[in-house]
């Protein structure tokens, strides 16, 4: 089982081009006869699956089902499409969701609105070091303080520079995000034409379990725009949080001070 996962891990990585049984080869400690039985077996329960015309292998749609399904155990994906998708189309920027795994932040949904983006997360399933942009960011600003000193310590090398100039900016910027609830990059470092904005999504001890955020041209992110930005994530965070957090009195004062 472990060597069919390392199968599937070398395909992913590929993408939808896909990859040749001896591109395979040099990447594991494998010999080709069992390499070759492998993935016939994988393409038989269609984990793995031909590239027509072609000698190449790329994942299975069956594989995909599983992965819909292994990211929404919680039911937090349809918990959230309703809100990504009202952001993707009234800001007509790329709406993310965002949940913390390990050191990584990993993109569990993409809505595109009317100015799609290239990001560092690509598309569902991408990850990025938590702490890396303002959704990973706020991930990391609504972590348990022992938990936040942890992914630091093995992140820190990967982000200073890229999202921060050094260590001190990058602890003052989650101290601010956390004061503030939310975290802006009206321009990347790594990317400055892109911009991006994003709130968490909180449970009832108020440790991040997901992140919202928007994120466009860098043009698109003016101080008004950002402001409206800030409404709309915020309007949804609510929303979702009285969902996902039913019977939390602090967010039941909170609905009650709405209707008053």
């Amino acid at each position: 089982m472990a060597r069919a996962a390392d199968v599937l891990k070398i395909v992913a990585r590929a993408g939808p081009d896909g990859v040749r049984l001896t591109d395979l080869l040099p990447q594991l400690d494998l010999t080709r006869s069992t390499l070759h039985r492998i993935m016939q077996s994988l393409e038989a329960i269609e984990y793995l699956e031909r590239v027509p015309g072609t000698r190449r292998y790329r994942l299975g749609l069956e594989l995909f089902t599983l992965a819909v399904q292994a990211a929404n155990p919680t039911g937090l994906l349809d918990l959230c499409r309703p809100g990504l998708l009202r952001l993707a189309a009234g800001t007509g920027d790329t709406v993310f969701l965002l949940v913390p795994q390990g050191y990584d932040a990993v993109c569990l949904d993409r809505i595109d609105g009317q100015f799609p983006i290239r990001a560092l997360t690509e598309g569902i399933g991408g990850r990025i070091p938590l702490g890396l942009g303002s959704g990973p960011l706020i991930l990391l600003a609504y972590m348990p303080r022992e938990v936040q000193e942890e992914i630091l310590s093995n992140n820190l090398s990967r982000l200073v520079g890229r999202t921060l100039s050094d260590e001190i900016e990058l602890r003052a910027a989650l101290v601010k995000a956390r004061e503030e609830g939310a975290m802006v990059f009206p321009r990347g470092i790594m990317f400055p034409a892109i911009g991006n904005v994003a709130v968490p999504l909180v449970d009832r001890q108020g440790n991040a379990v997901a992140a919202i955020s928007i994120t466009g041209i860098s043009e698109r992110f003016s101080e008004q725009r950002i402001k409206v930005m800030l409404a709309l994530l915020r309007r949804e965070k609510a929303e979702i949080e009285e969902r996902l957090n039913p019977m939390d009195v602090r967010l039941l004062n909170q609905q009650r001070s709405r209707a008053s």
